[in-house]
């Protein structure tokens, strides 16, 4: 009788013990944000009016359709100096969406002459709501949520970029 019962309090548990290791790998998986990370290749500078660096970012460089395509879809963290320069082949009014973007970002578009020609601020992350560039555009830089304002970037601003 006593082996018996001991035969079952050892599954118990056994069964207790495998159910809280379980526990404490979902939640460390939970802590980790998922997603994919993007590699930084260039730096973008904004220029104030007097052409003087307000601020420079290291940035991913998304210069062809698949890249742009992806954009910062699925990316759980960037980096606060960091961000991602969209550039398209020709200028023209563009068109963002967040739909599959877990981050709140500022978008700011840049015309043929590095000019800023728009800022639009606190992009909510899955968004299917549209951002237009307001004016014709052909850089677009996406960067953490607030940069813009933190650093008095406006319309009128110049951009420049290596990579």
């Amino acid at each position: 009788m006593i082996l018996k019962h001991g035969l079952t309090f050892l599954l118990c548990l056994s069964f207790l013990l495998v159910a809280c290791e379980q526990k404490q790998n979902n939640s460390s998986r939970a802590e980790r944000p998922s997603g994919r990370s993007i590699e930084f290749t260039g730096k973008l500078e904004f220029r104030n009016a007097n052409d003087a660096v307000i601020t420079s970012i290291d940035i991913a460089v998304a210069n062809t359709s698949e890249s742009r395509n992806l954009g910062l879809m699925d990316v759980h963290e960037l980096k606060s100096d960091g961000g991602m320069l969209f550039i398209f082949d020709q200028q023209d009014r563009l068109s963002f969406w967040m739909a599959n973007t877990p981050l709140p970002l500022d978008l700011i578009f840049a015309n043929t002459d590095f000019e800023i020609v728009h800022i639009h601020s606190g992009a909510q992350p899955y968004s299917q709501q549209s951002i237009d560039s307001v004016e014709p555009a052909i850089y677009v830089g996406e960067v953490n949520s607030g940069f813009a304002v933190a650093n008095d970037l406006q319309v009128g601003h110049k951009i420049n970029f290596t990579f």
